[in-house]
């Protein structure tokens, strides 16, 4: 996941070289432009060169991230599976195995999350650094009141996720009643079937899975 980085950072600095390239073209391609017209070409190629450097890299990153997101989770699931067979009594009755399930699918999906927004926490702010040269180049010190905006969105958005990591975390308390009752019925088929006991079980689950939409 580390190797990934200077993938990143070769994306980041690809992009930057965009609006370098994208400005002398728009103004050789104006009618009173009188530069010679291999100009255009070299324009042009370095354009293209910059965009295939920058799609590279990106898929590359991406790439990585996930092979070794994906590494990691193929670990931790058998990790906590075996680590689940050696809980004790006390500890079972705290622990249900509807979440036990939900730690192996969901919580190691976020961990292949994680190793791909990791590495924001360097790129946002060269990102941001490279927004703010755009908007004043383009815009003059008008472009600060825009980068300004943009710094006041930024507690907006934090309370906005914020608030949907509390709802999803109620949603996964919801998912593992669900899953619970699913194992209690899976496990219990048998005796299921031996009362008759489908319809009601069969309306508790699907009042679980409304509860949890």
């Amino acid at each position: 996941i580390g190797s990934a980085a200077p993938l990143l950072l070769v994306q980041n600095i690809a992009q930057l070289t965009l609006p370098f390239l994208l400005k002398p073209l728009l103004e050789f391609l104006s009618p009173d432009n009188n530069e010679p017209q291999i100009y255009g070409y070299y324009y042009s190629f370095g354009f293209f060169i910059a965009l295939m450097v920058m799609t590279f890299s990106e898929n590359q990153f991406f790439n990585r991230c996930i092979a070794g997101g994906t590494k990691l989770r193929a670990s931790f699931v058998p990790t906590i599976f075996r680590h689940s067979l050696r809980l004790s009594n006390q500890v079972r009755q705290e622990r249900s195995i509807g979440a036990i399930v939900s730690h192996m699918s969901s919580d190691t999906d976020k961990i292949l999350l994680f190793c791909t927004s990791i590495h924001q926490l360097w790129s946002a702010p060269l990102r941001l650094l490279l927004a703010l040269y755009l908007l004043i180049d383009g815009l003059g010190i008008a472009g600060v009141v825009g980068f300004i905006c943009v710094l006041l969105i930024v507690p907006i958005q934090t309370w906005v996720m914020k608030t949907v990591a509390s709802k999803t975390k109620e949603v996964m308390s919801k998912s593992d009643a669900r899953i619970r009752v699913c194992n209690e019925v899976l496990s219990g088929m048998r005796v299921i079937k031996y009362y008759a006991w489908e319809t009601p079980f069969h309306e508790k689950i699907e009042i679980l899975r409304k509860i949890e939409l």
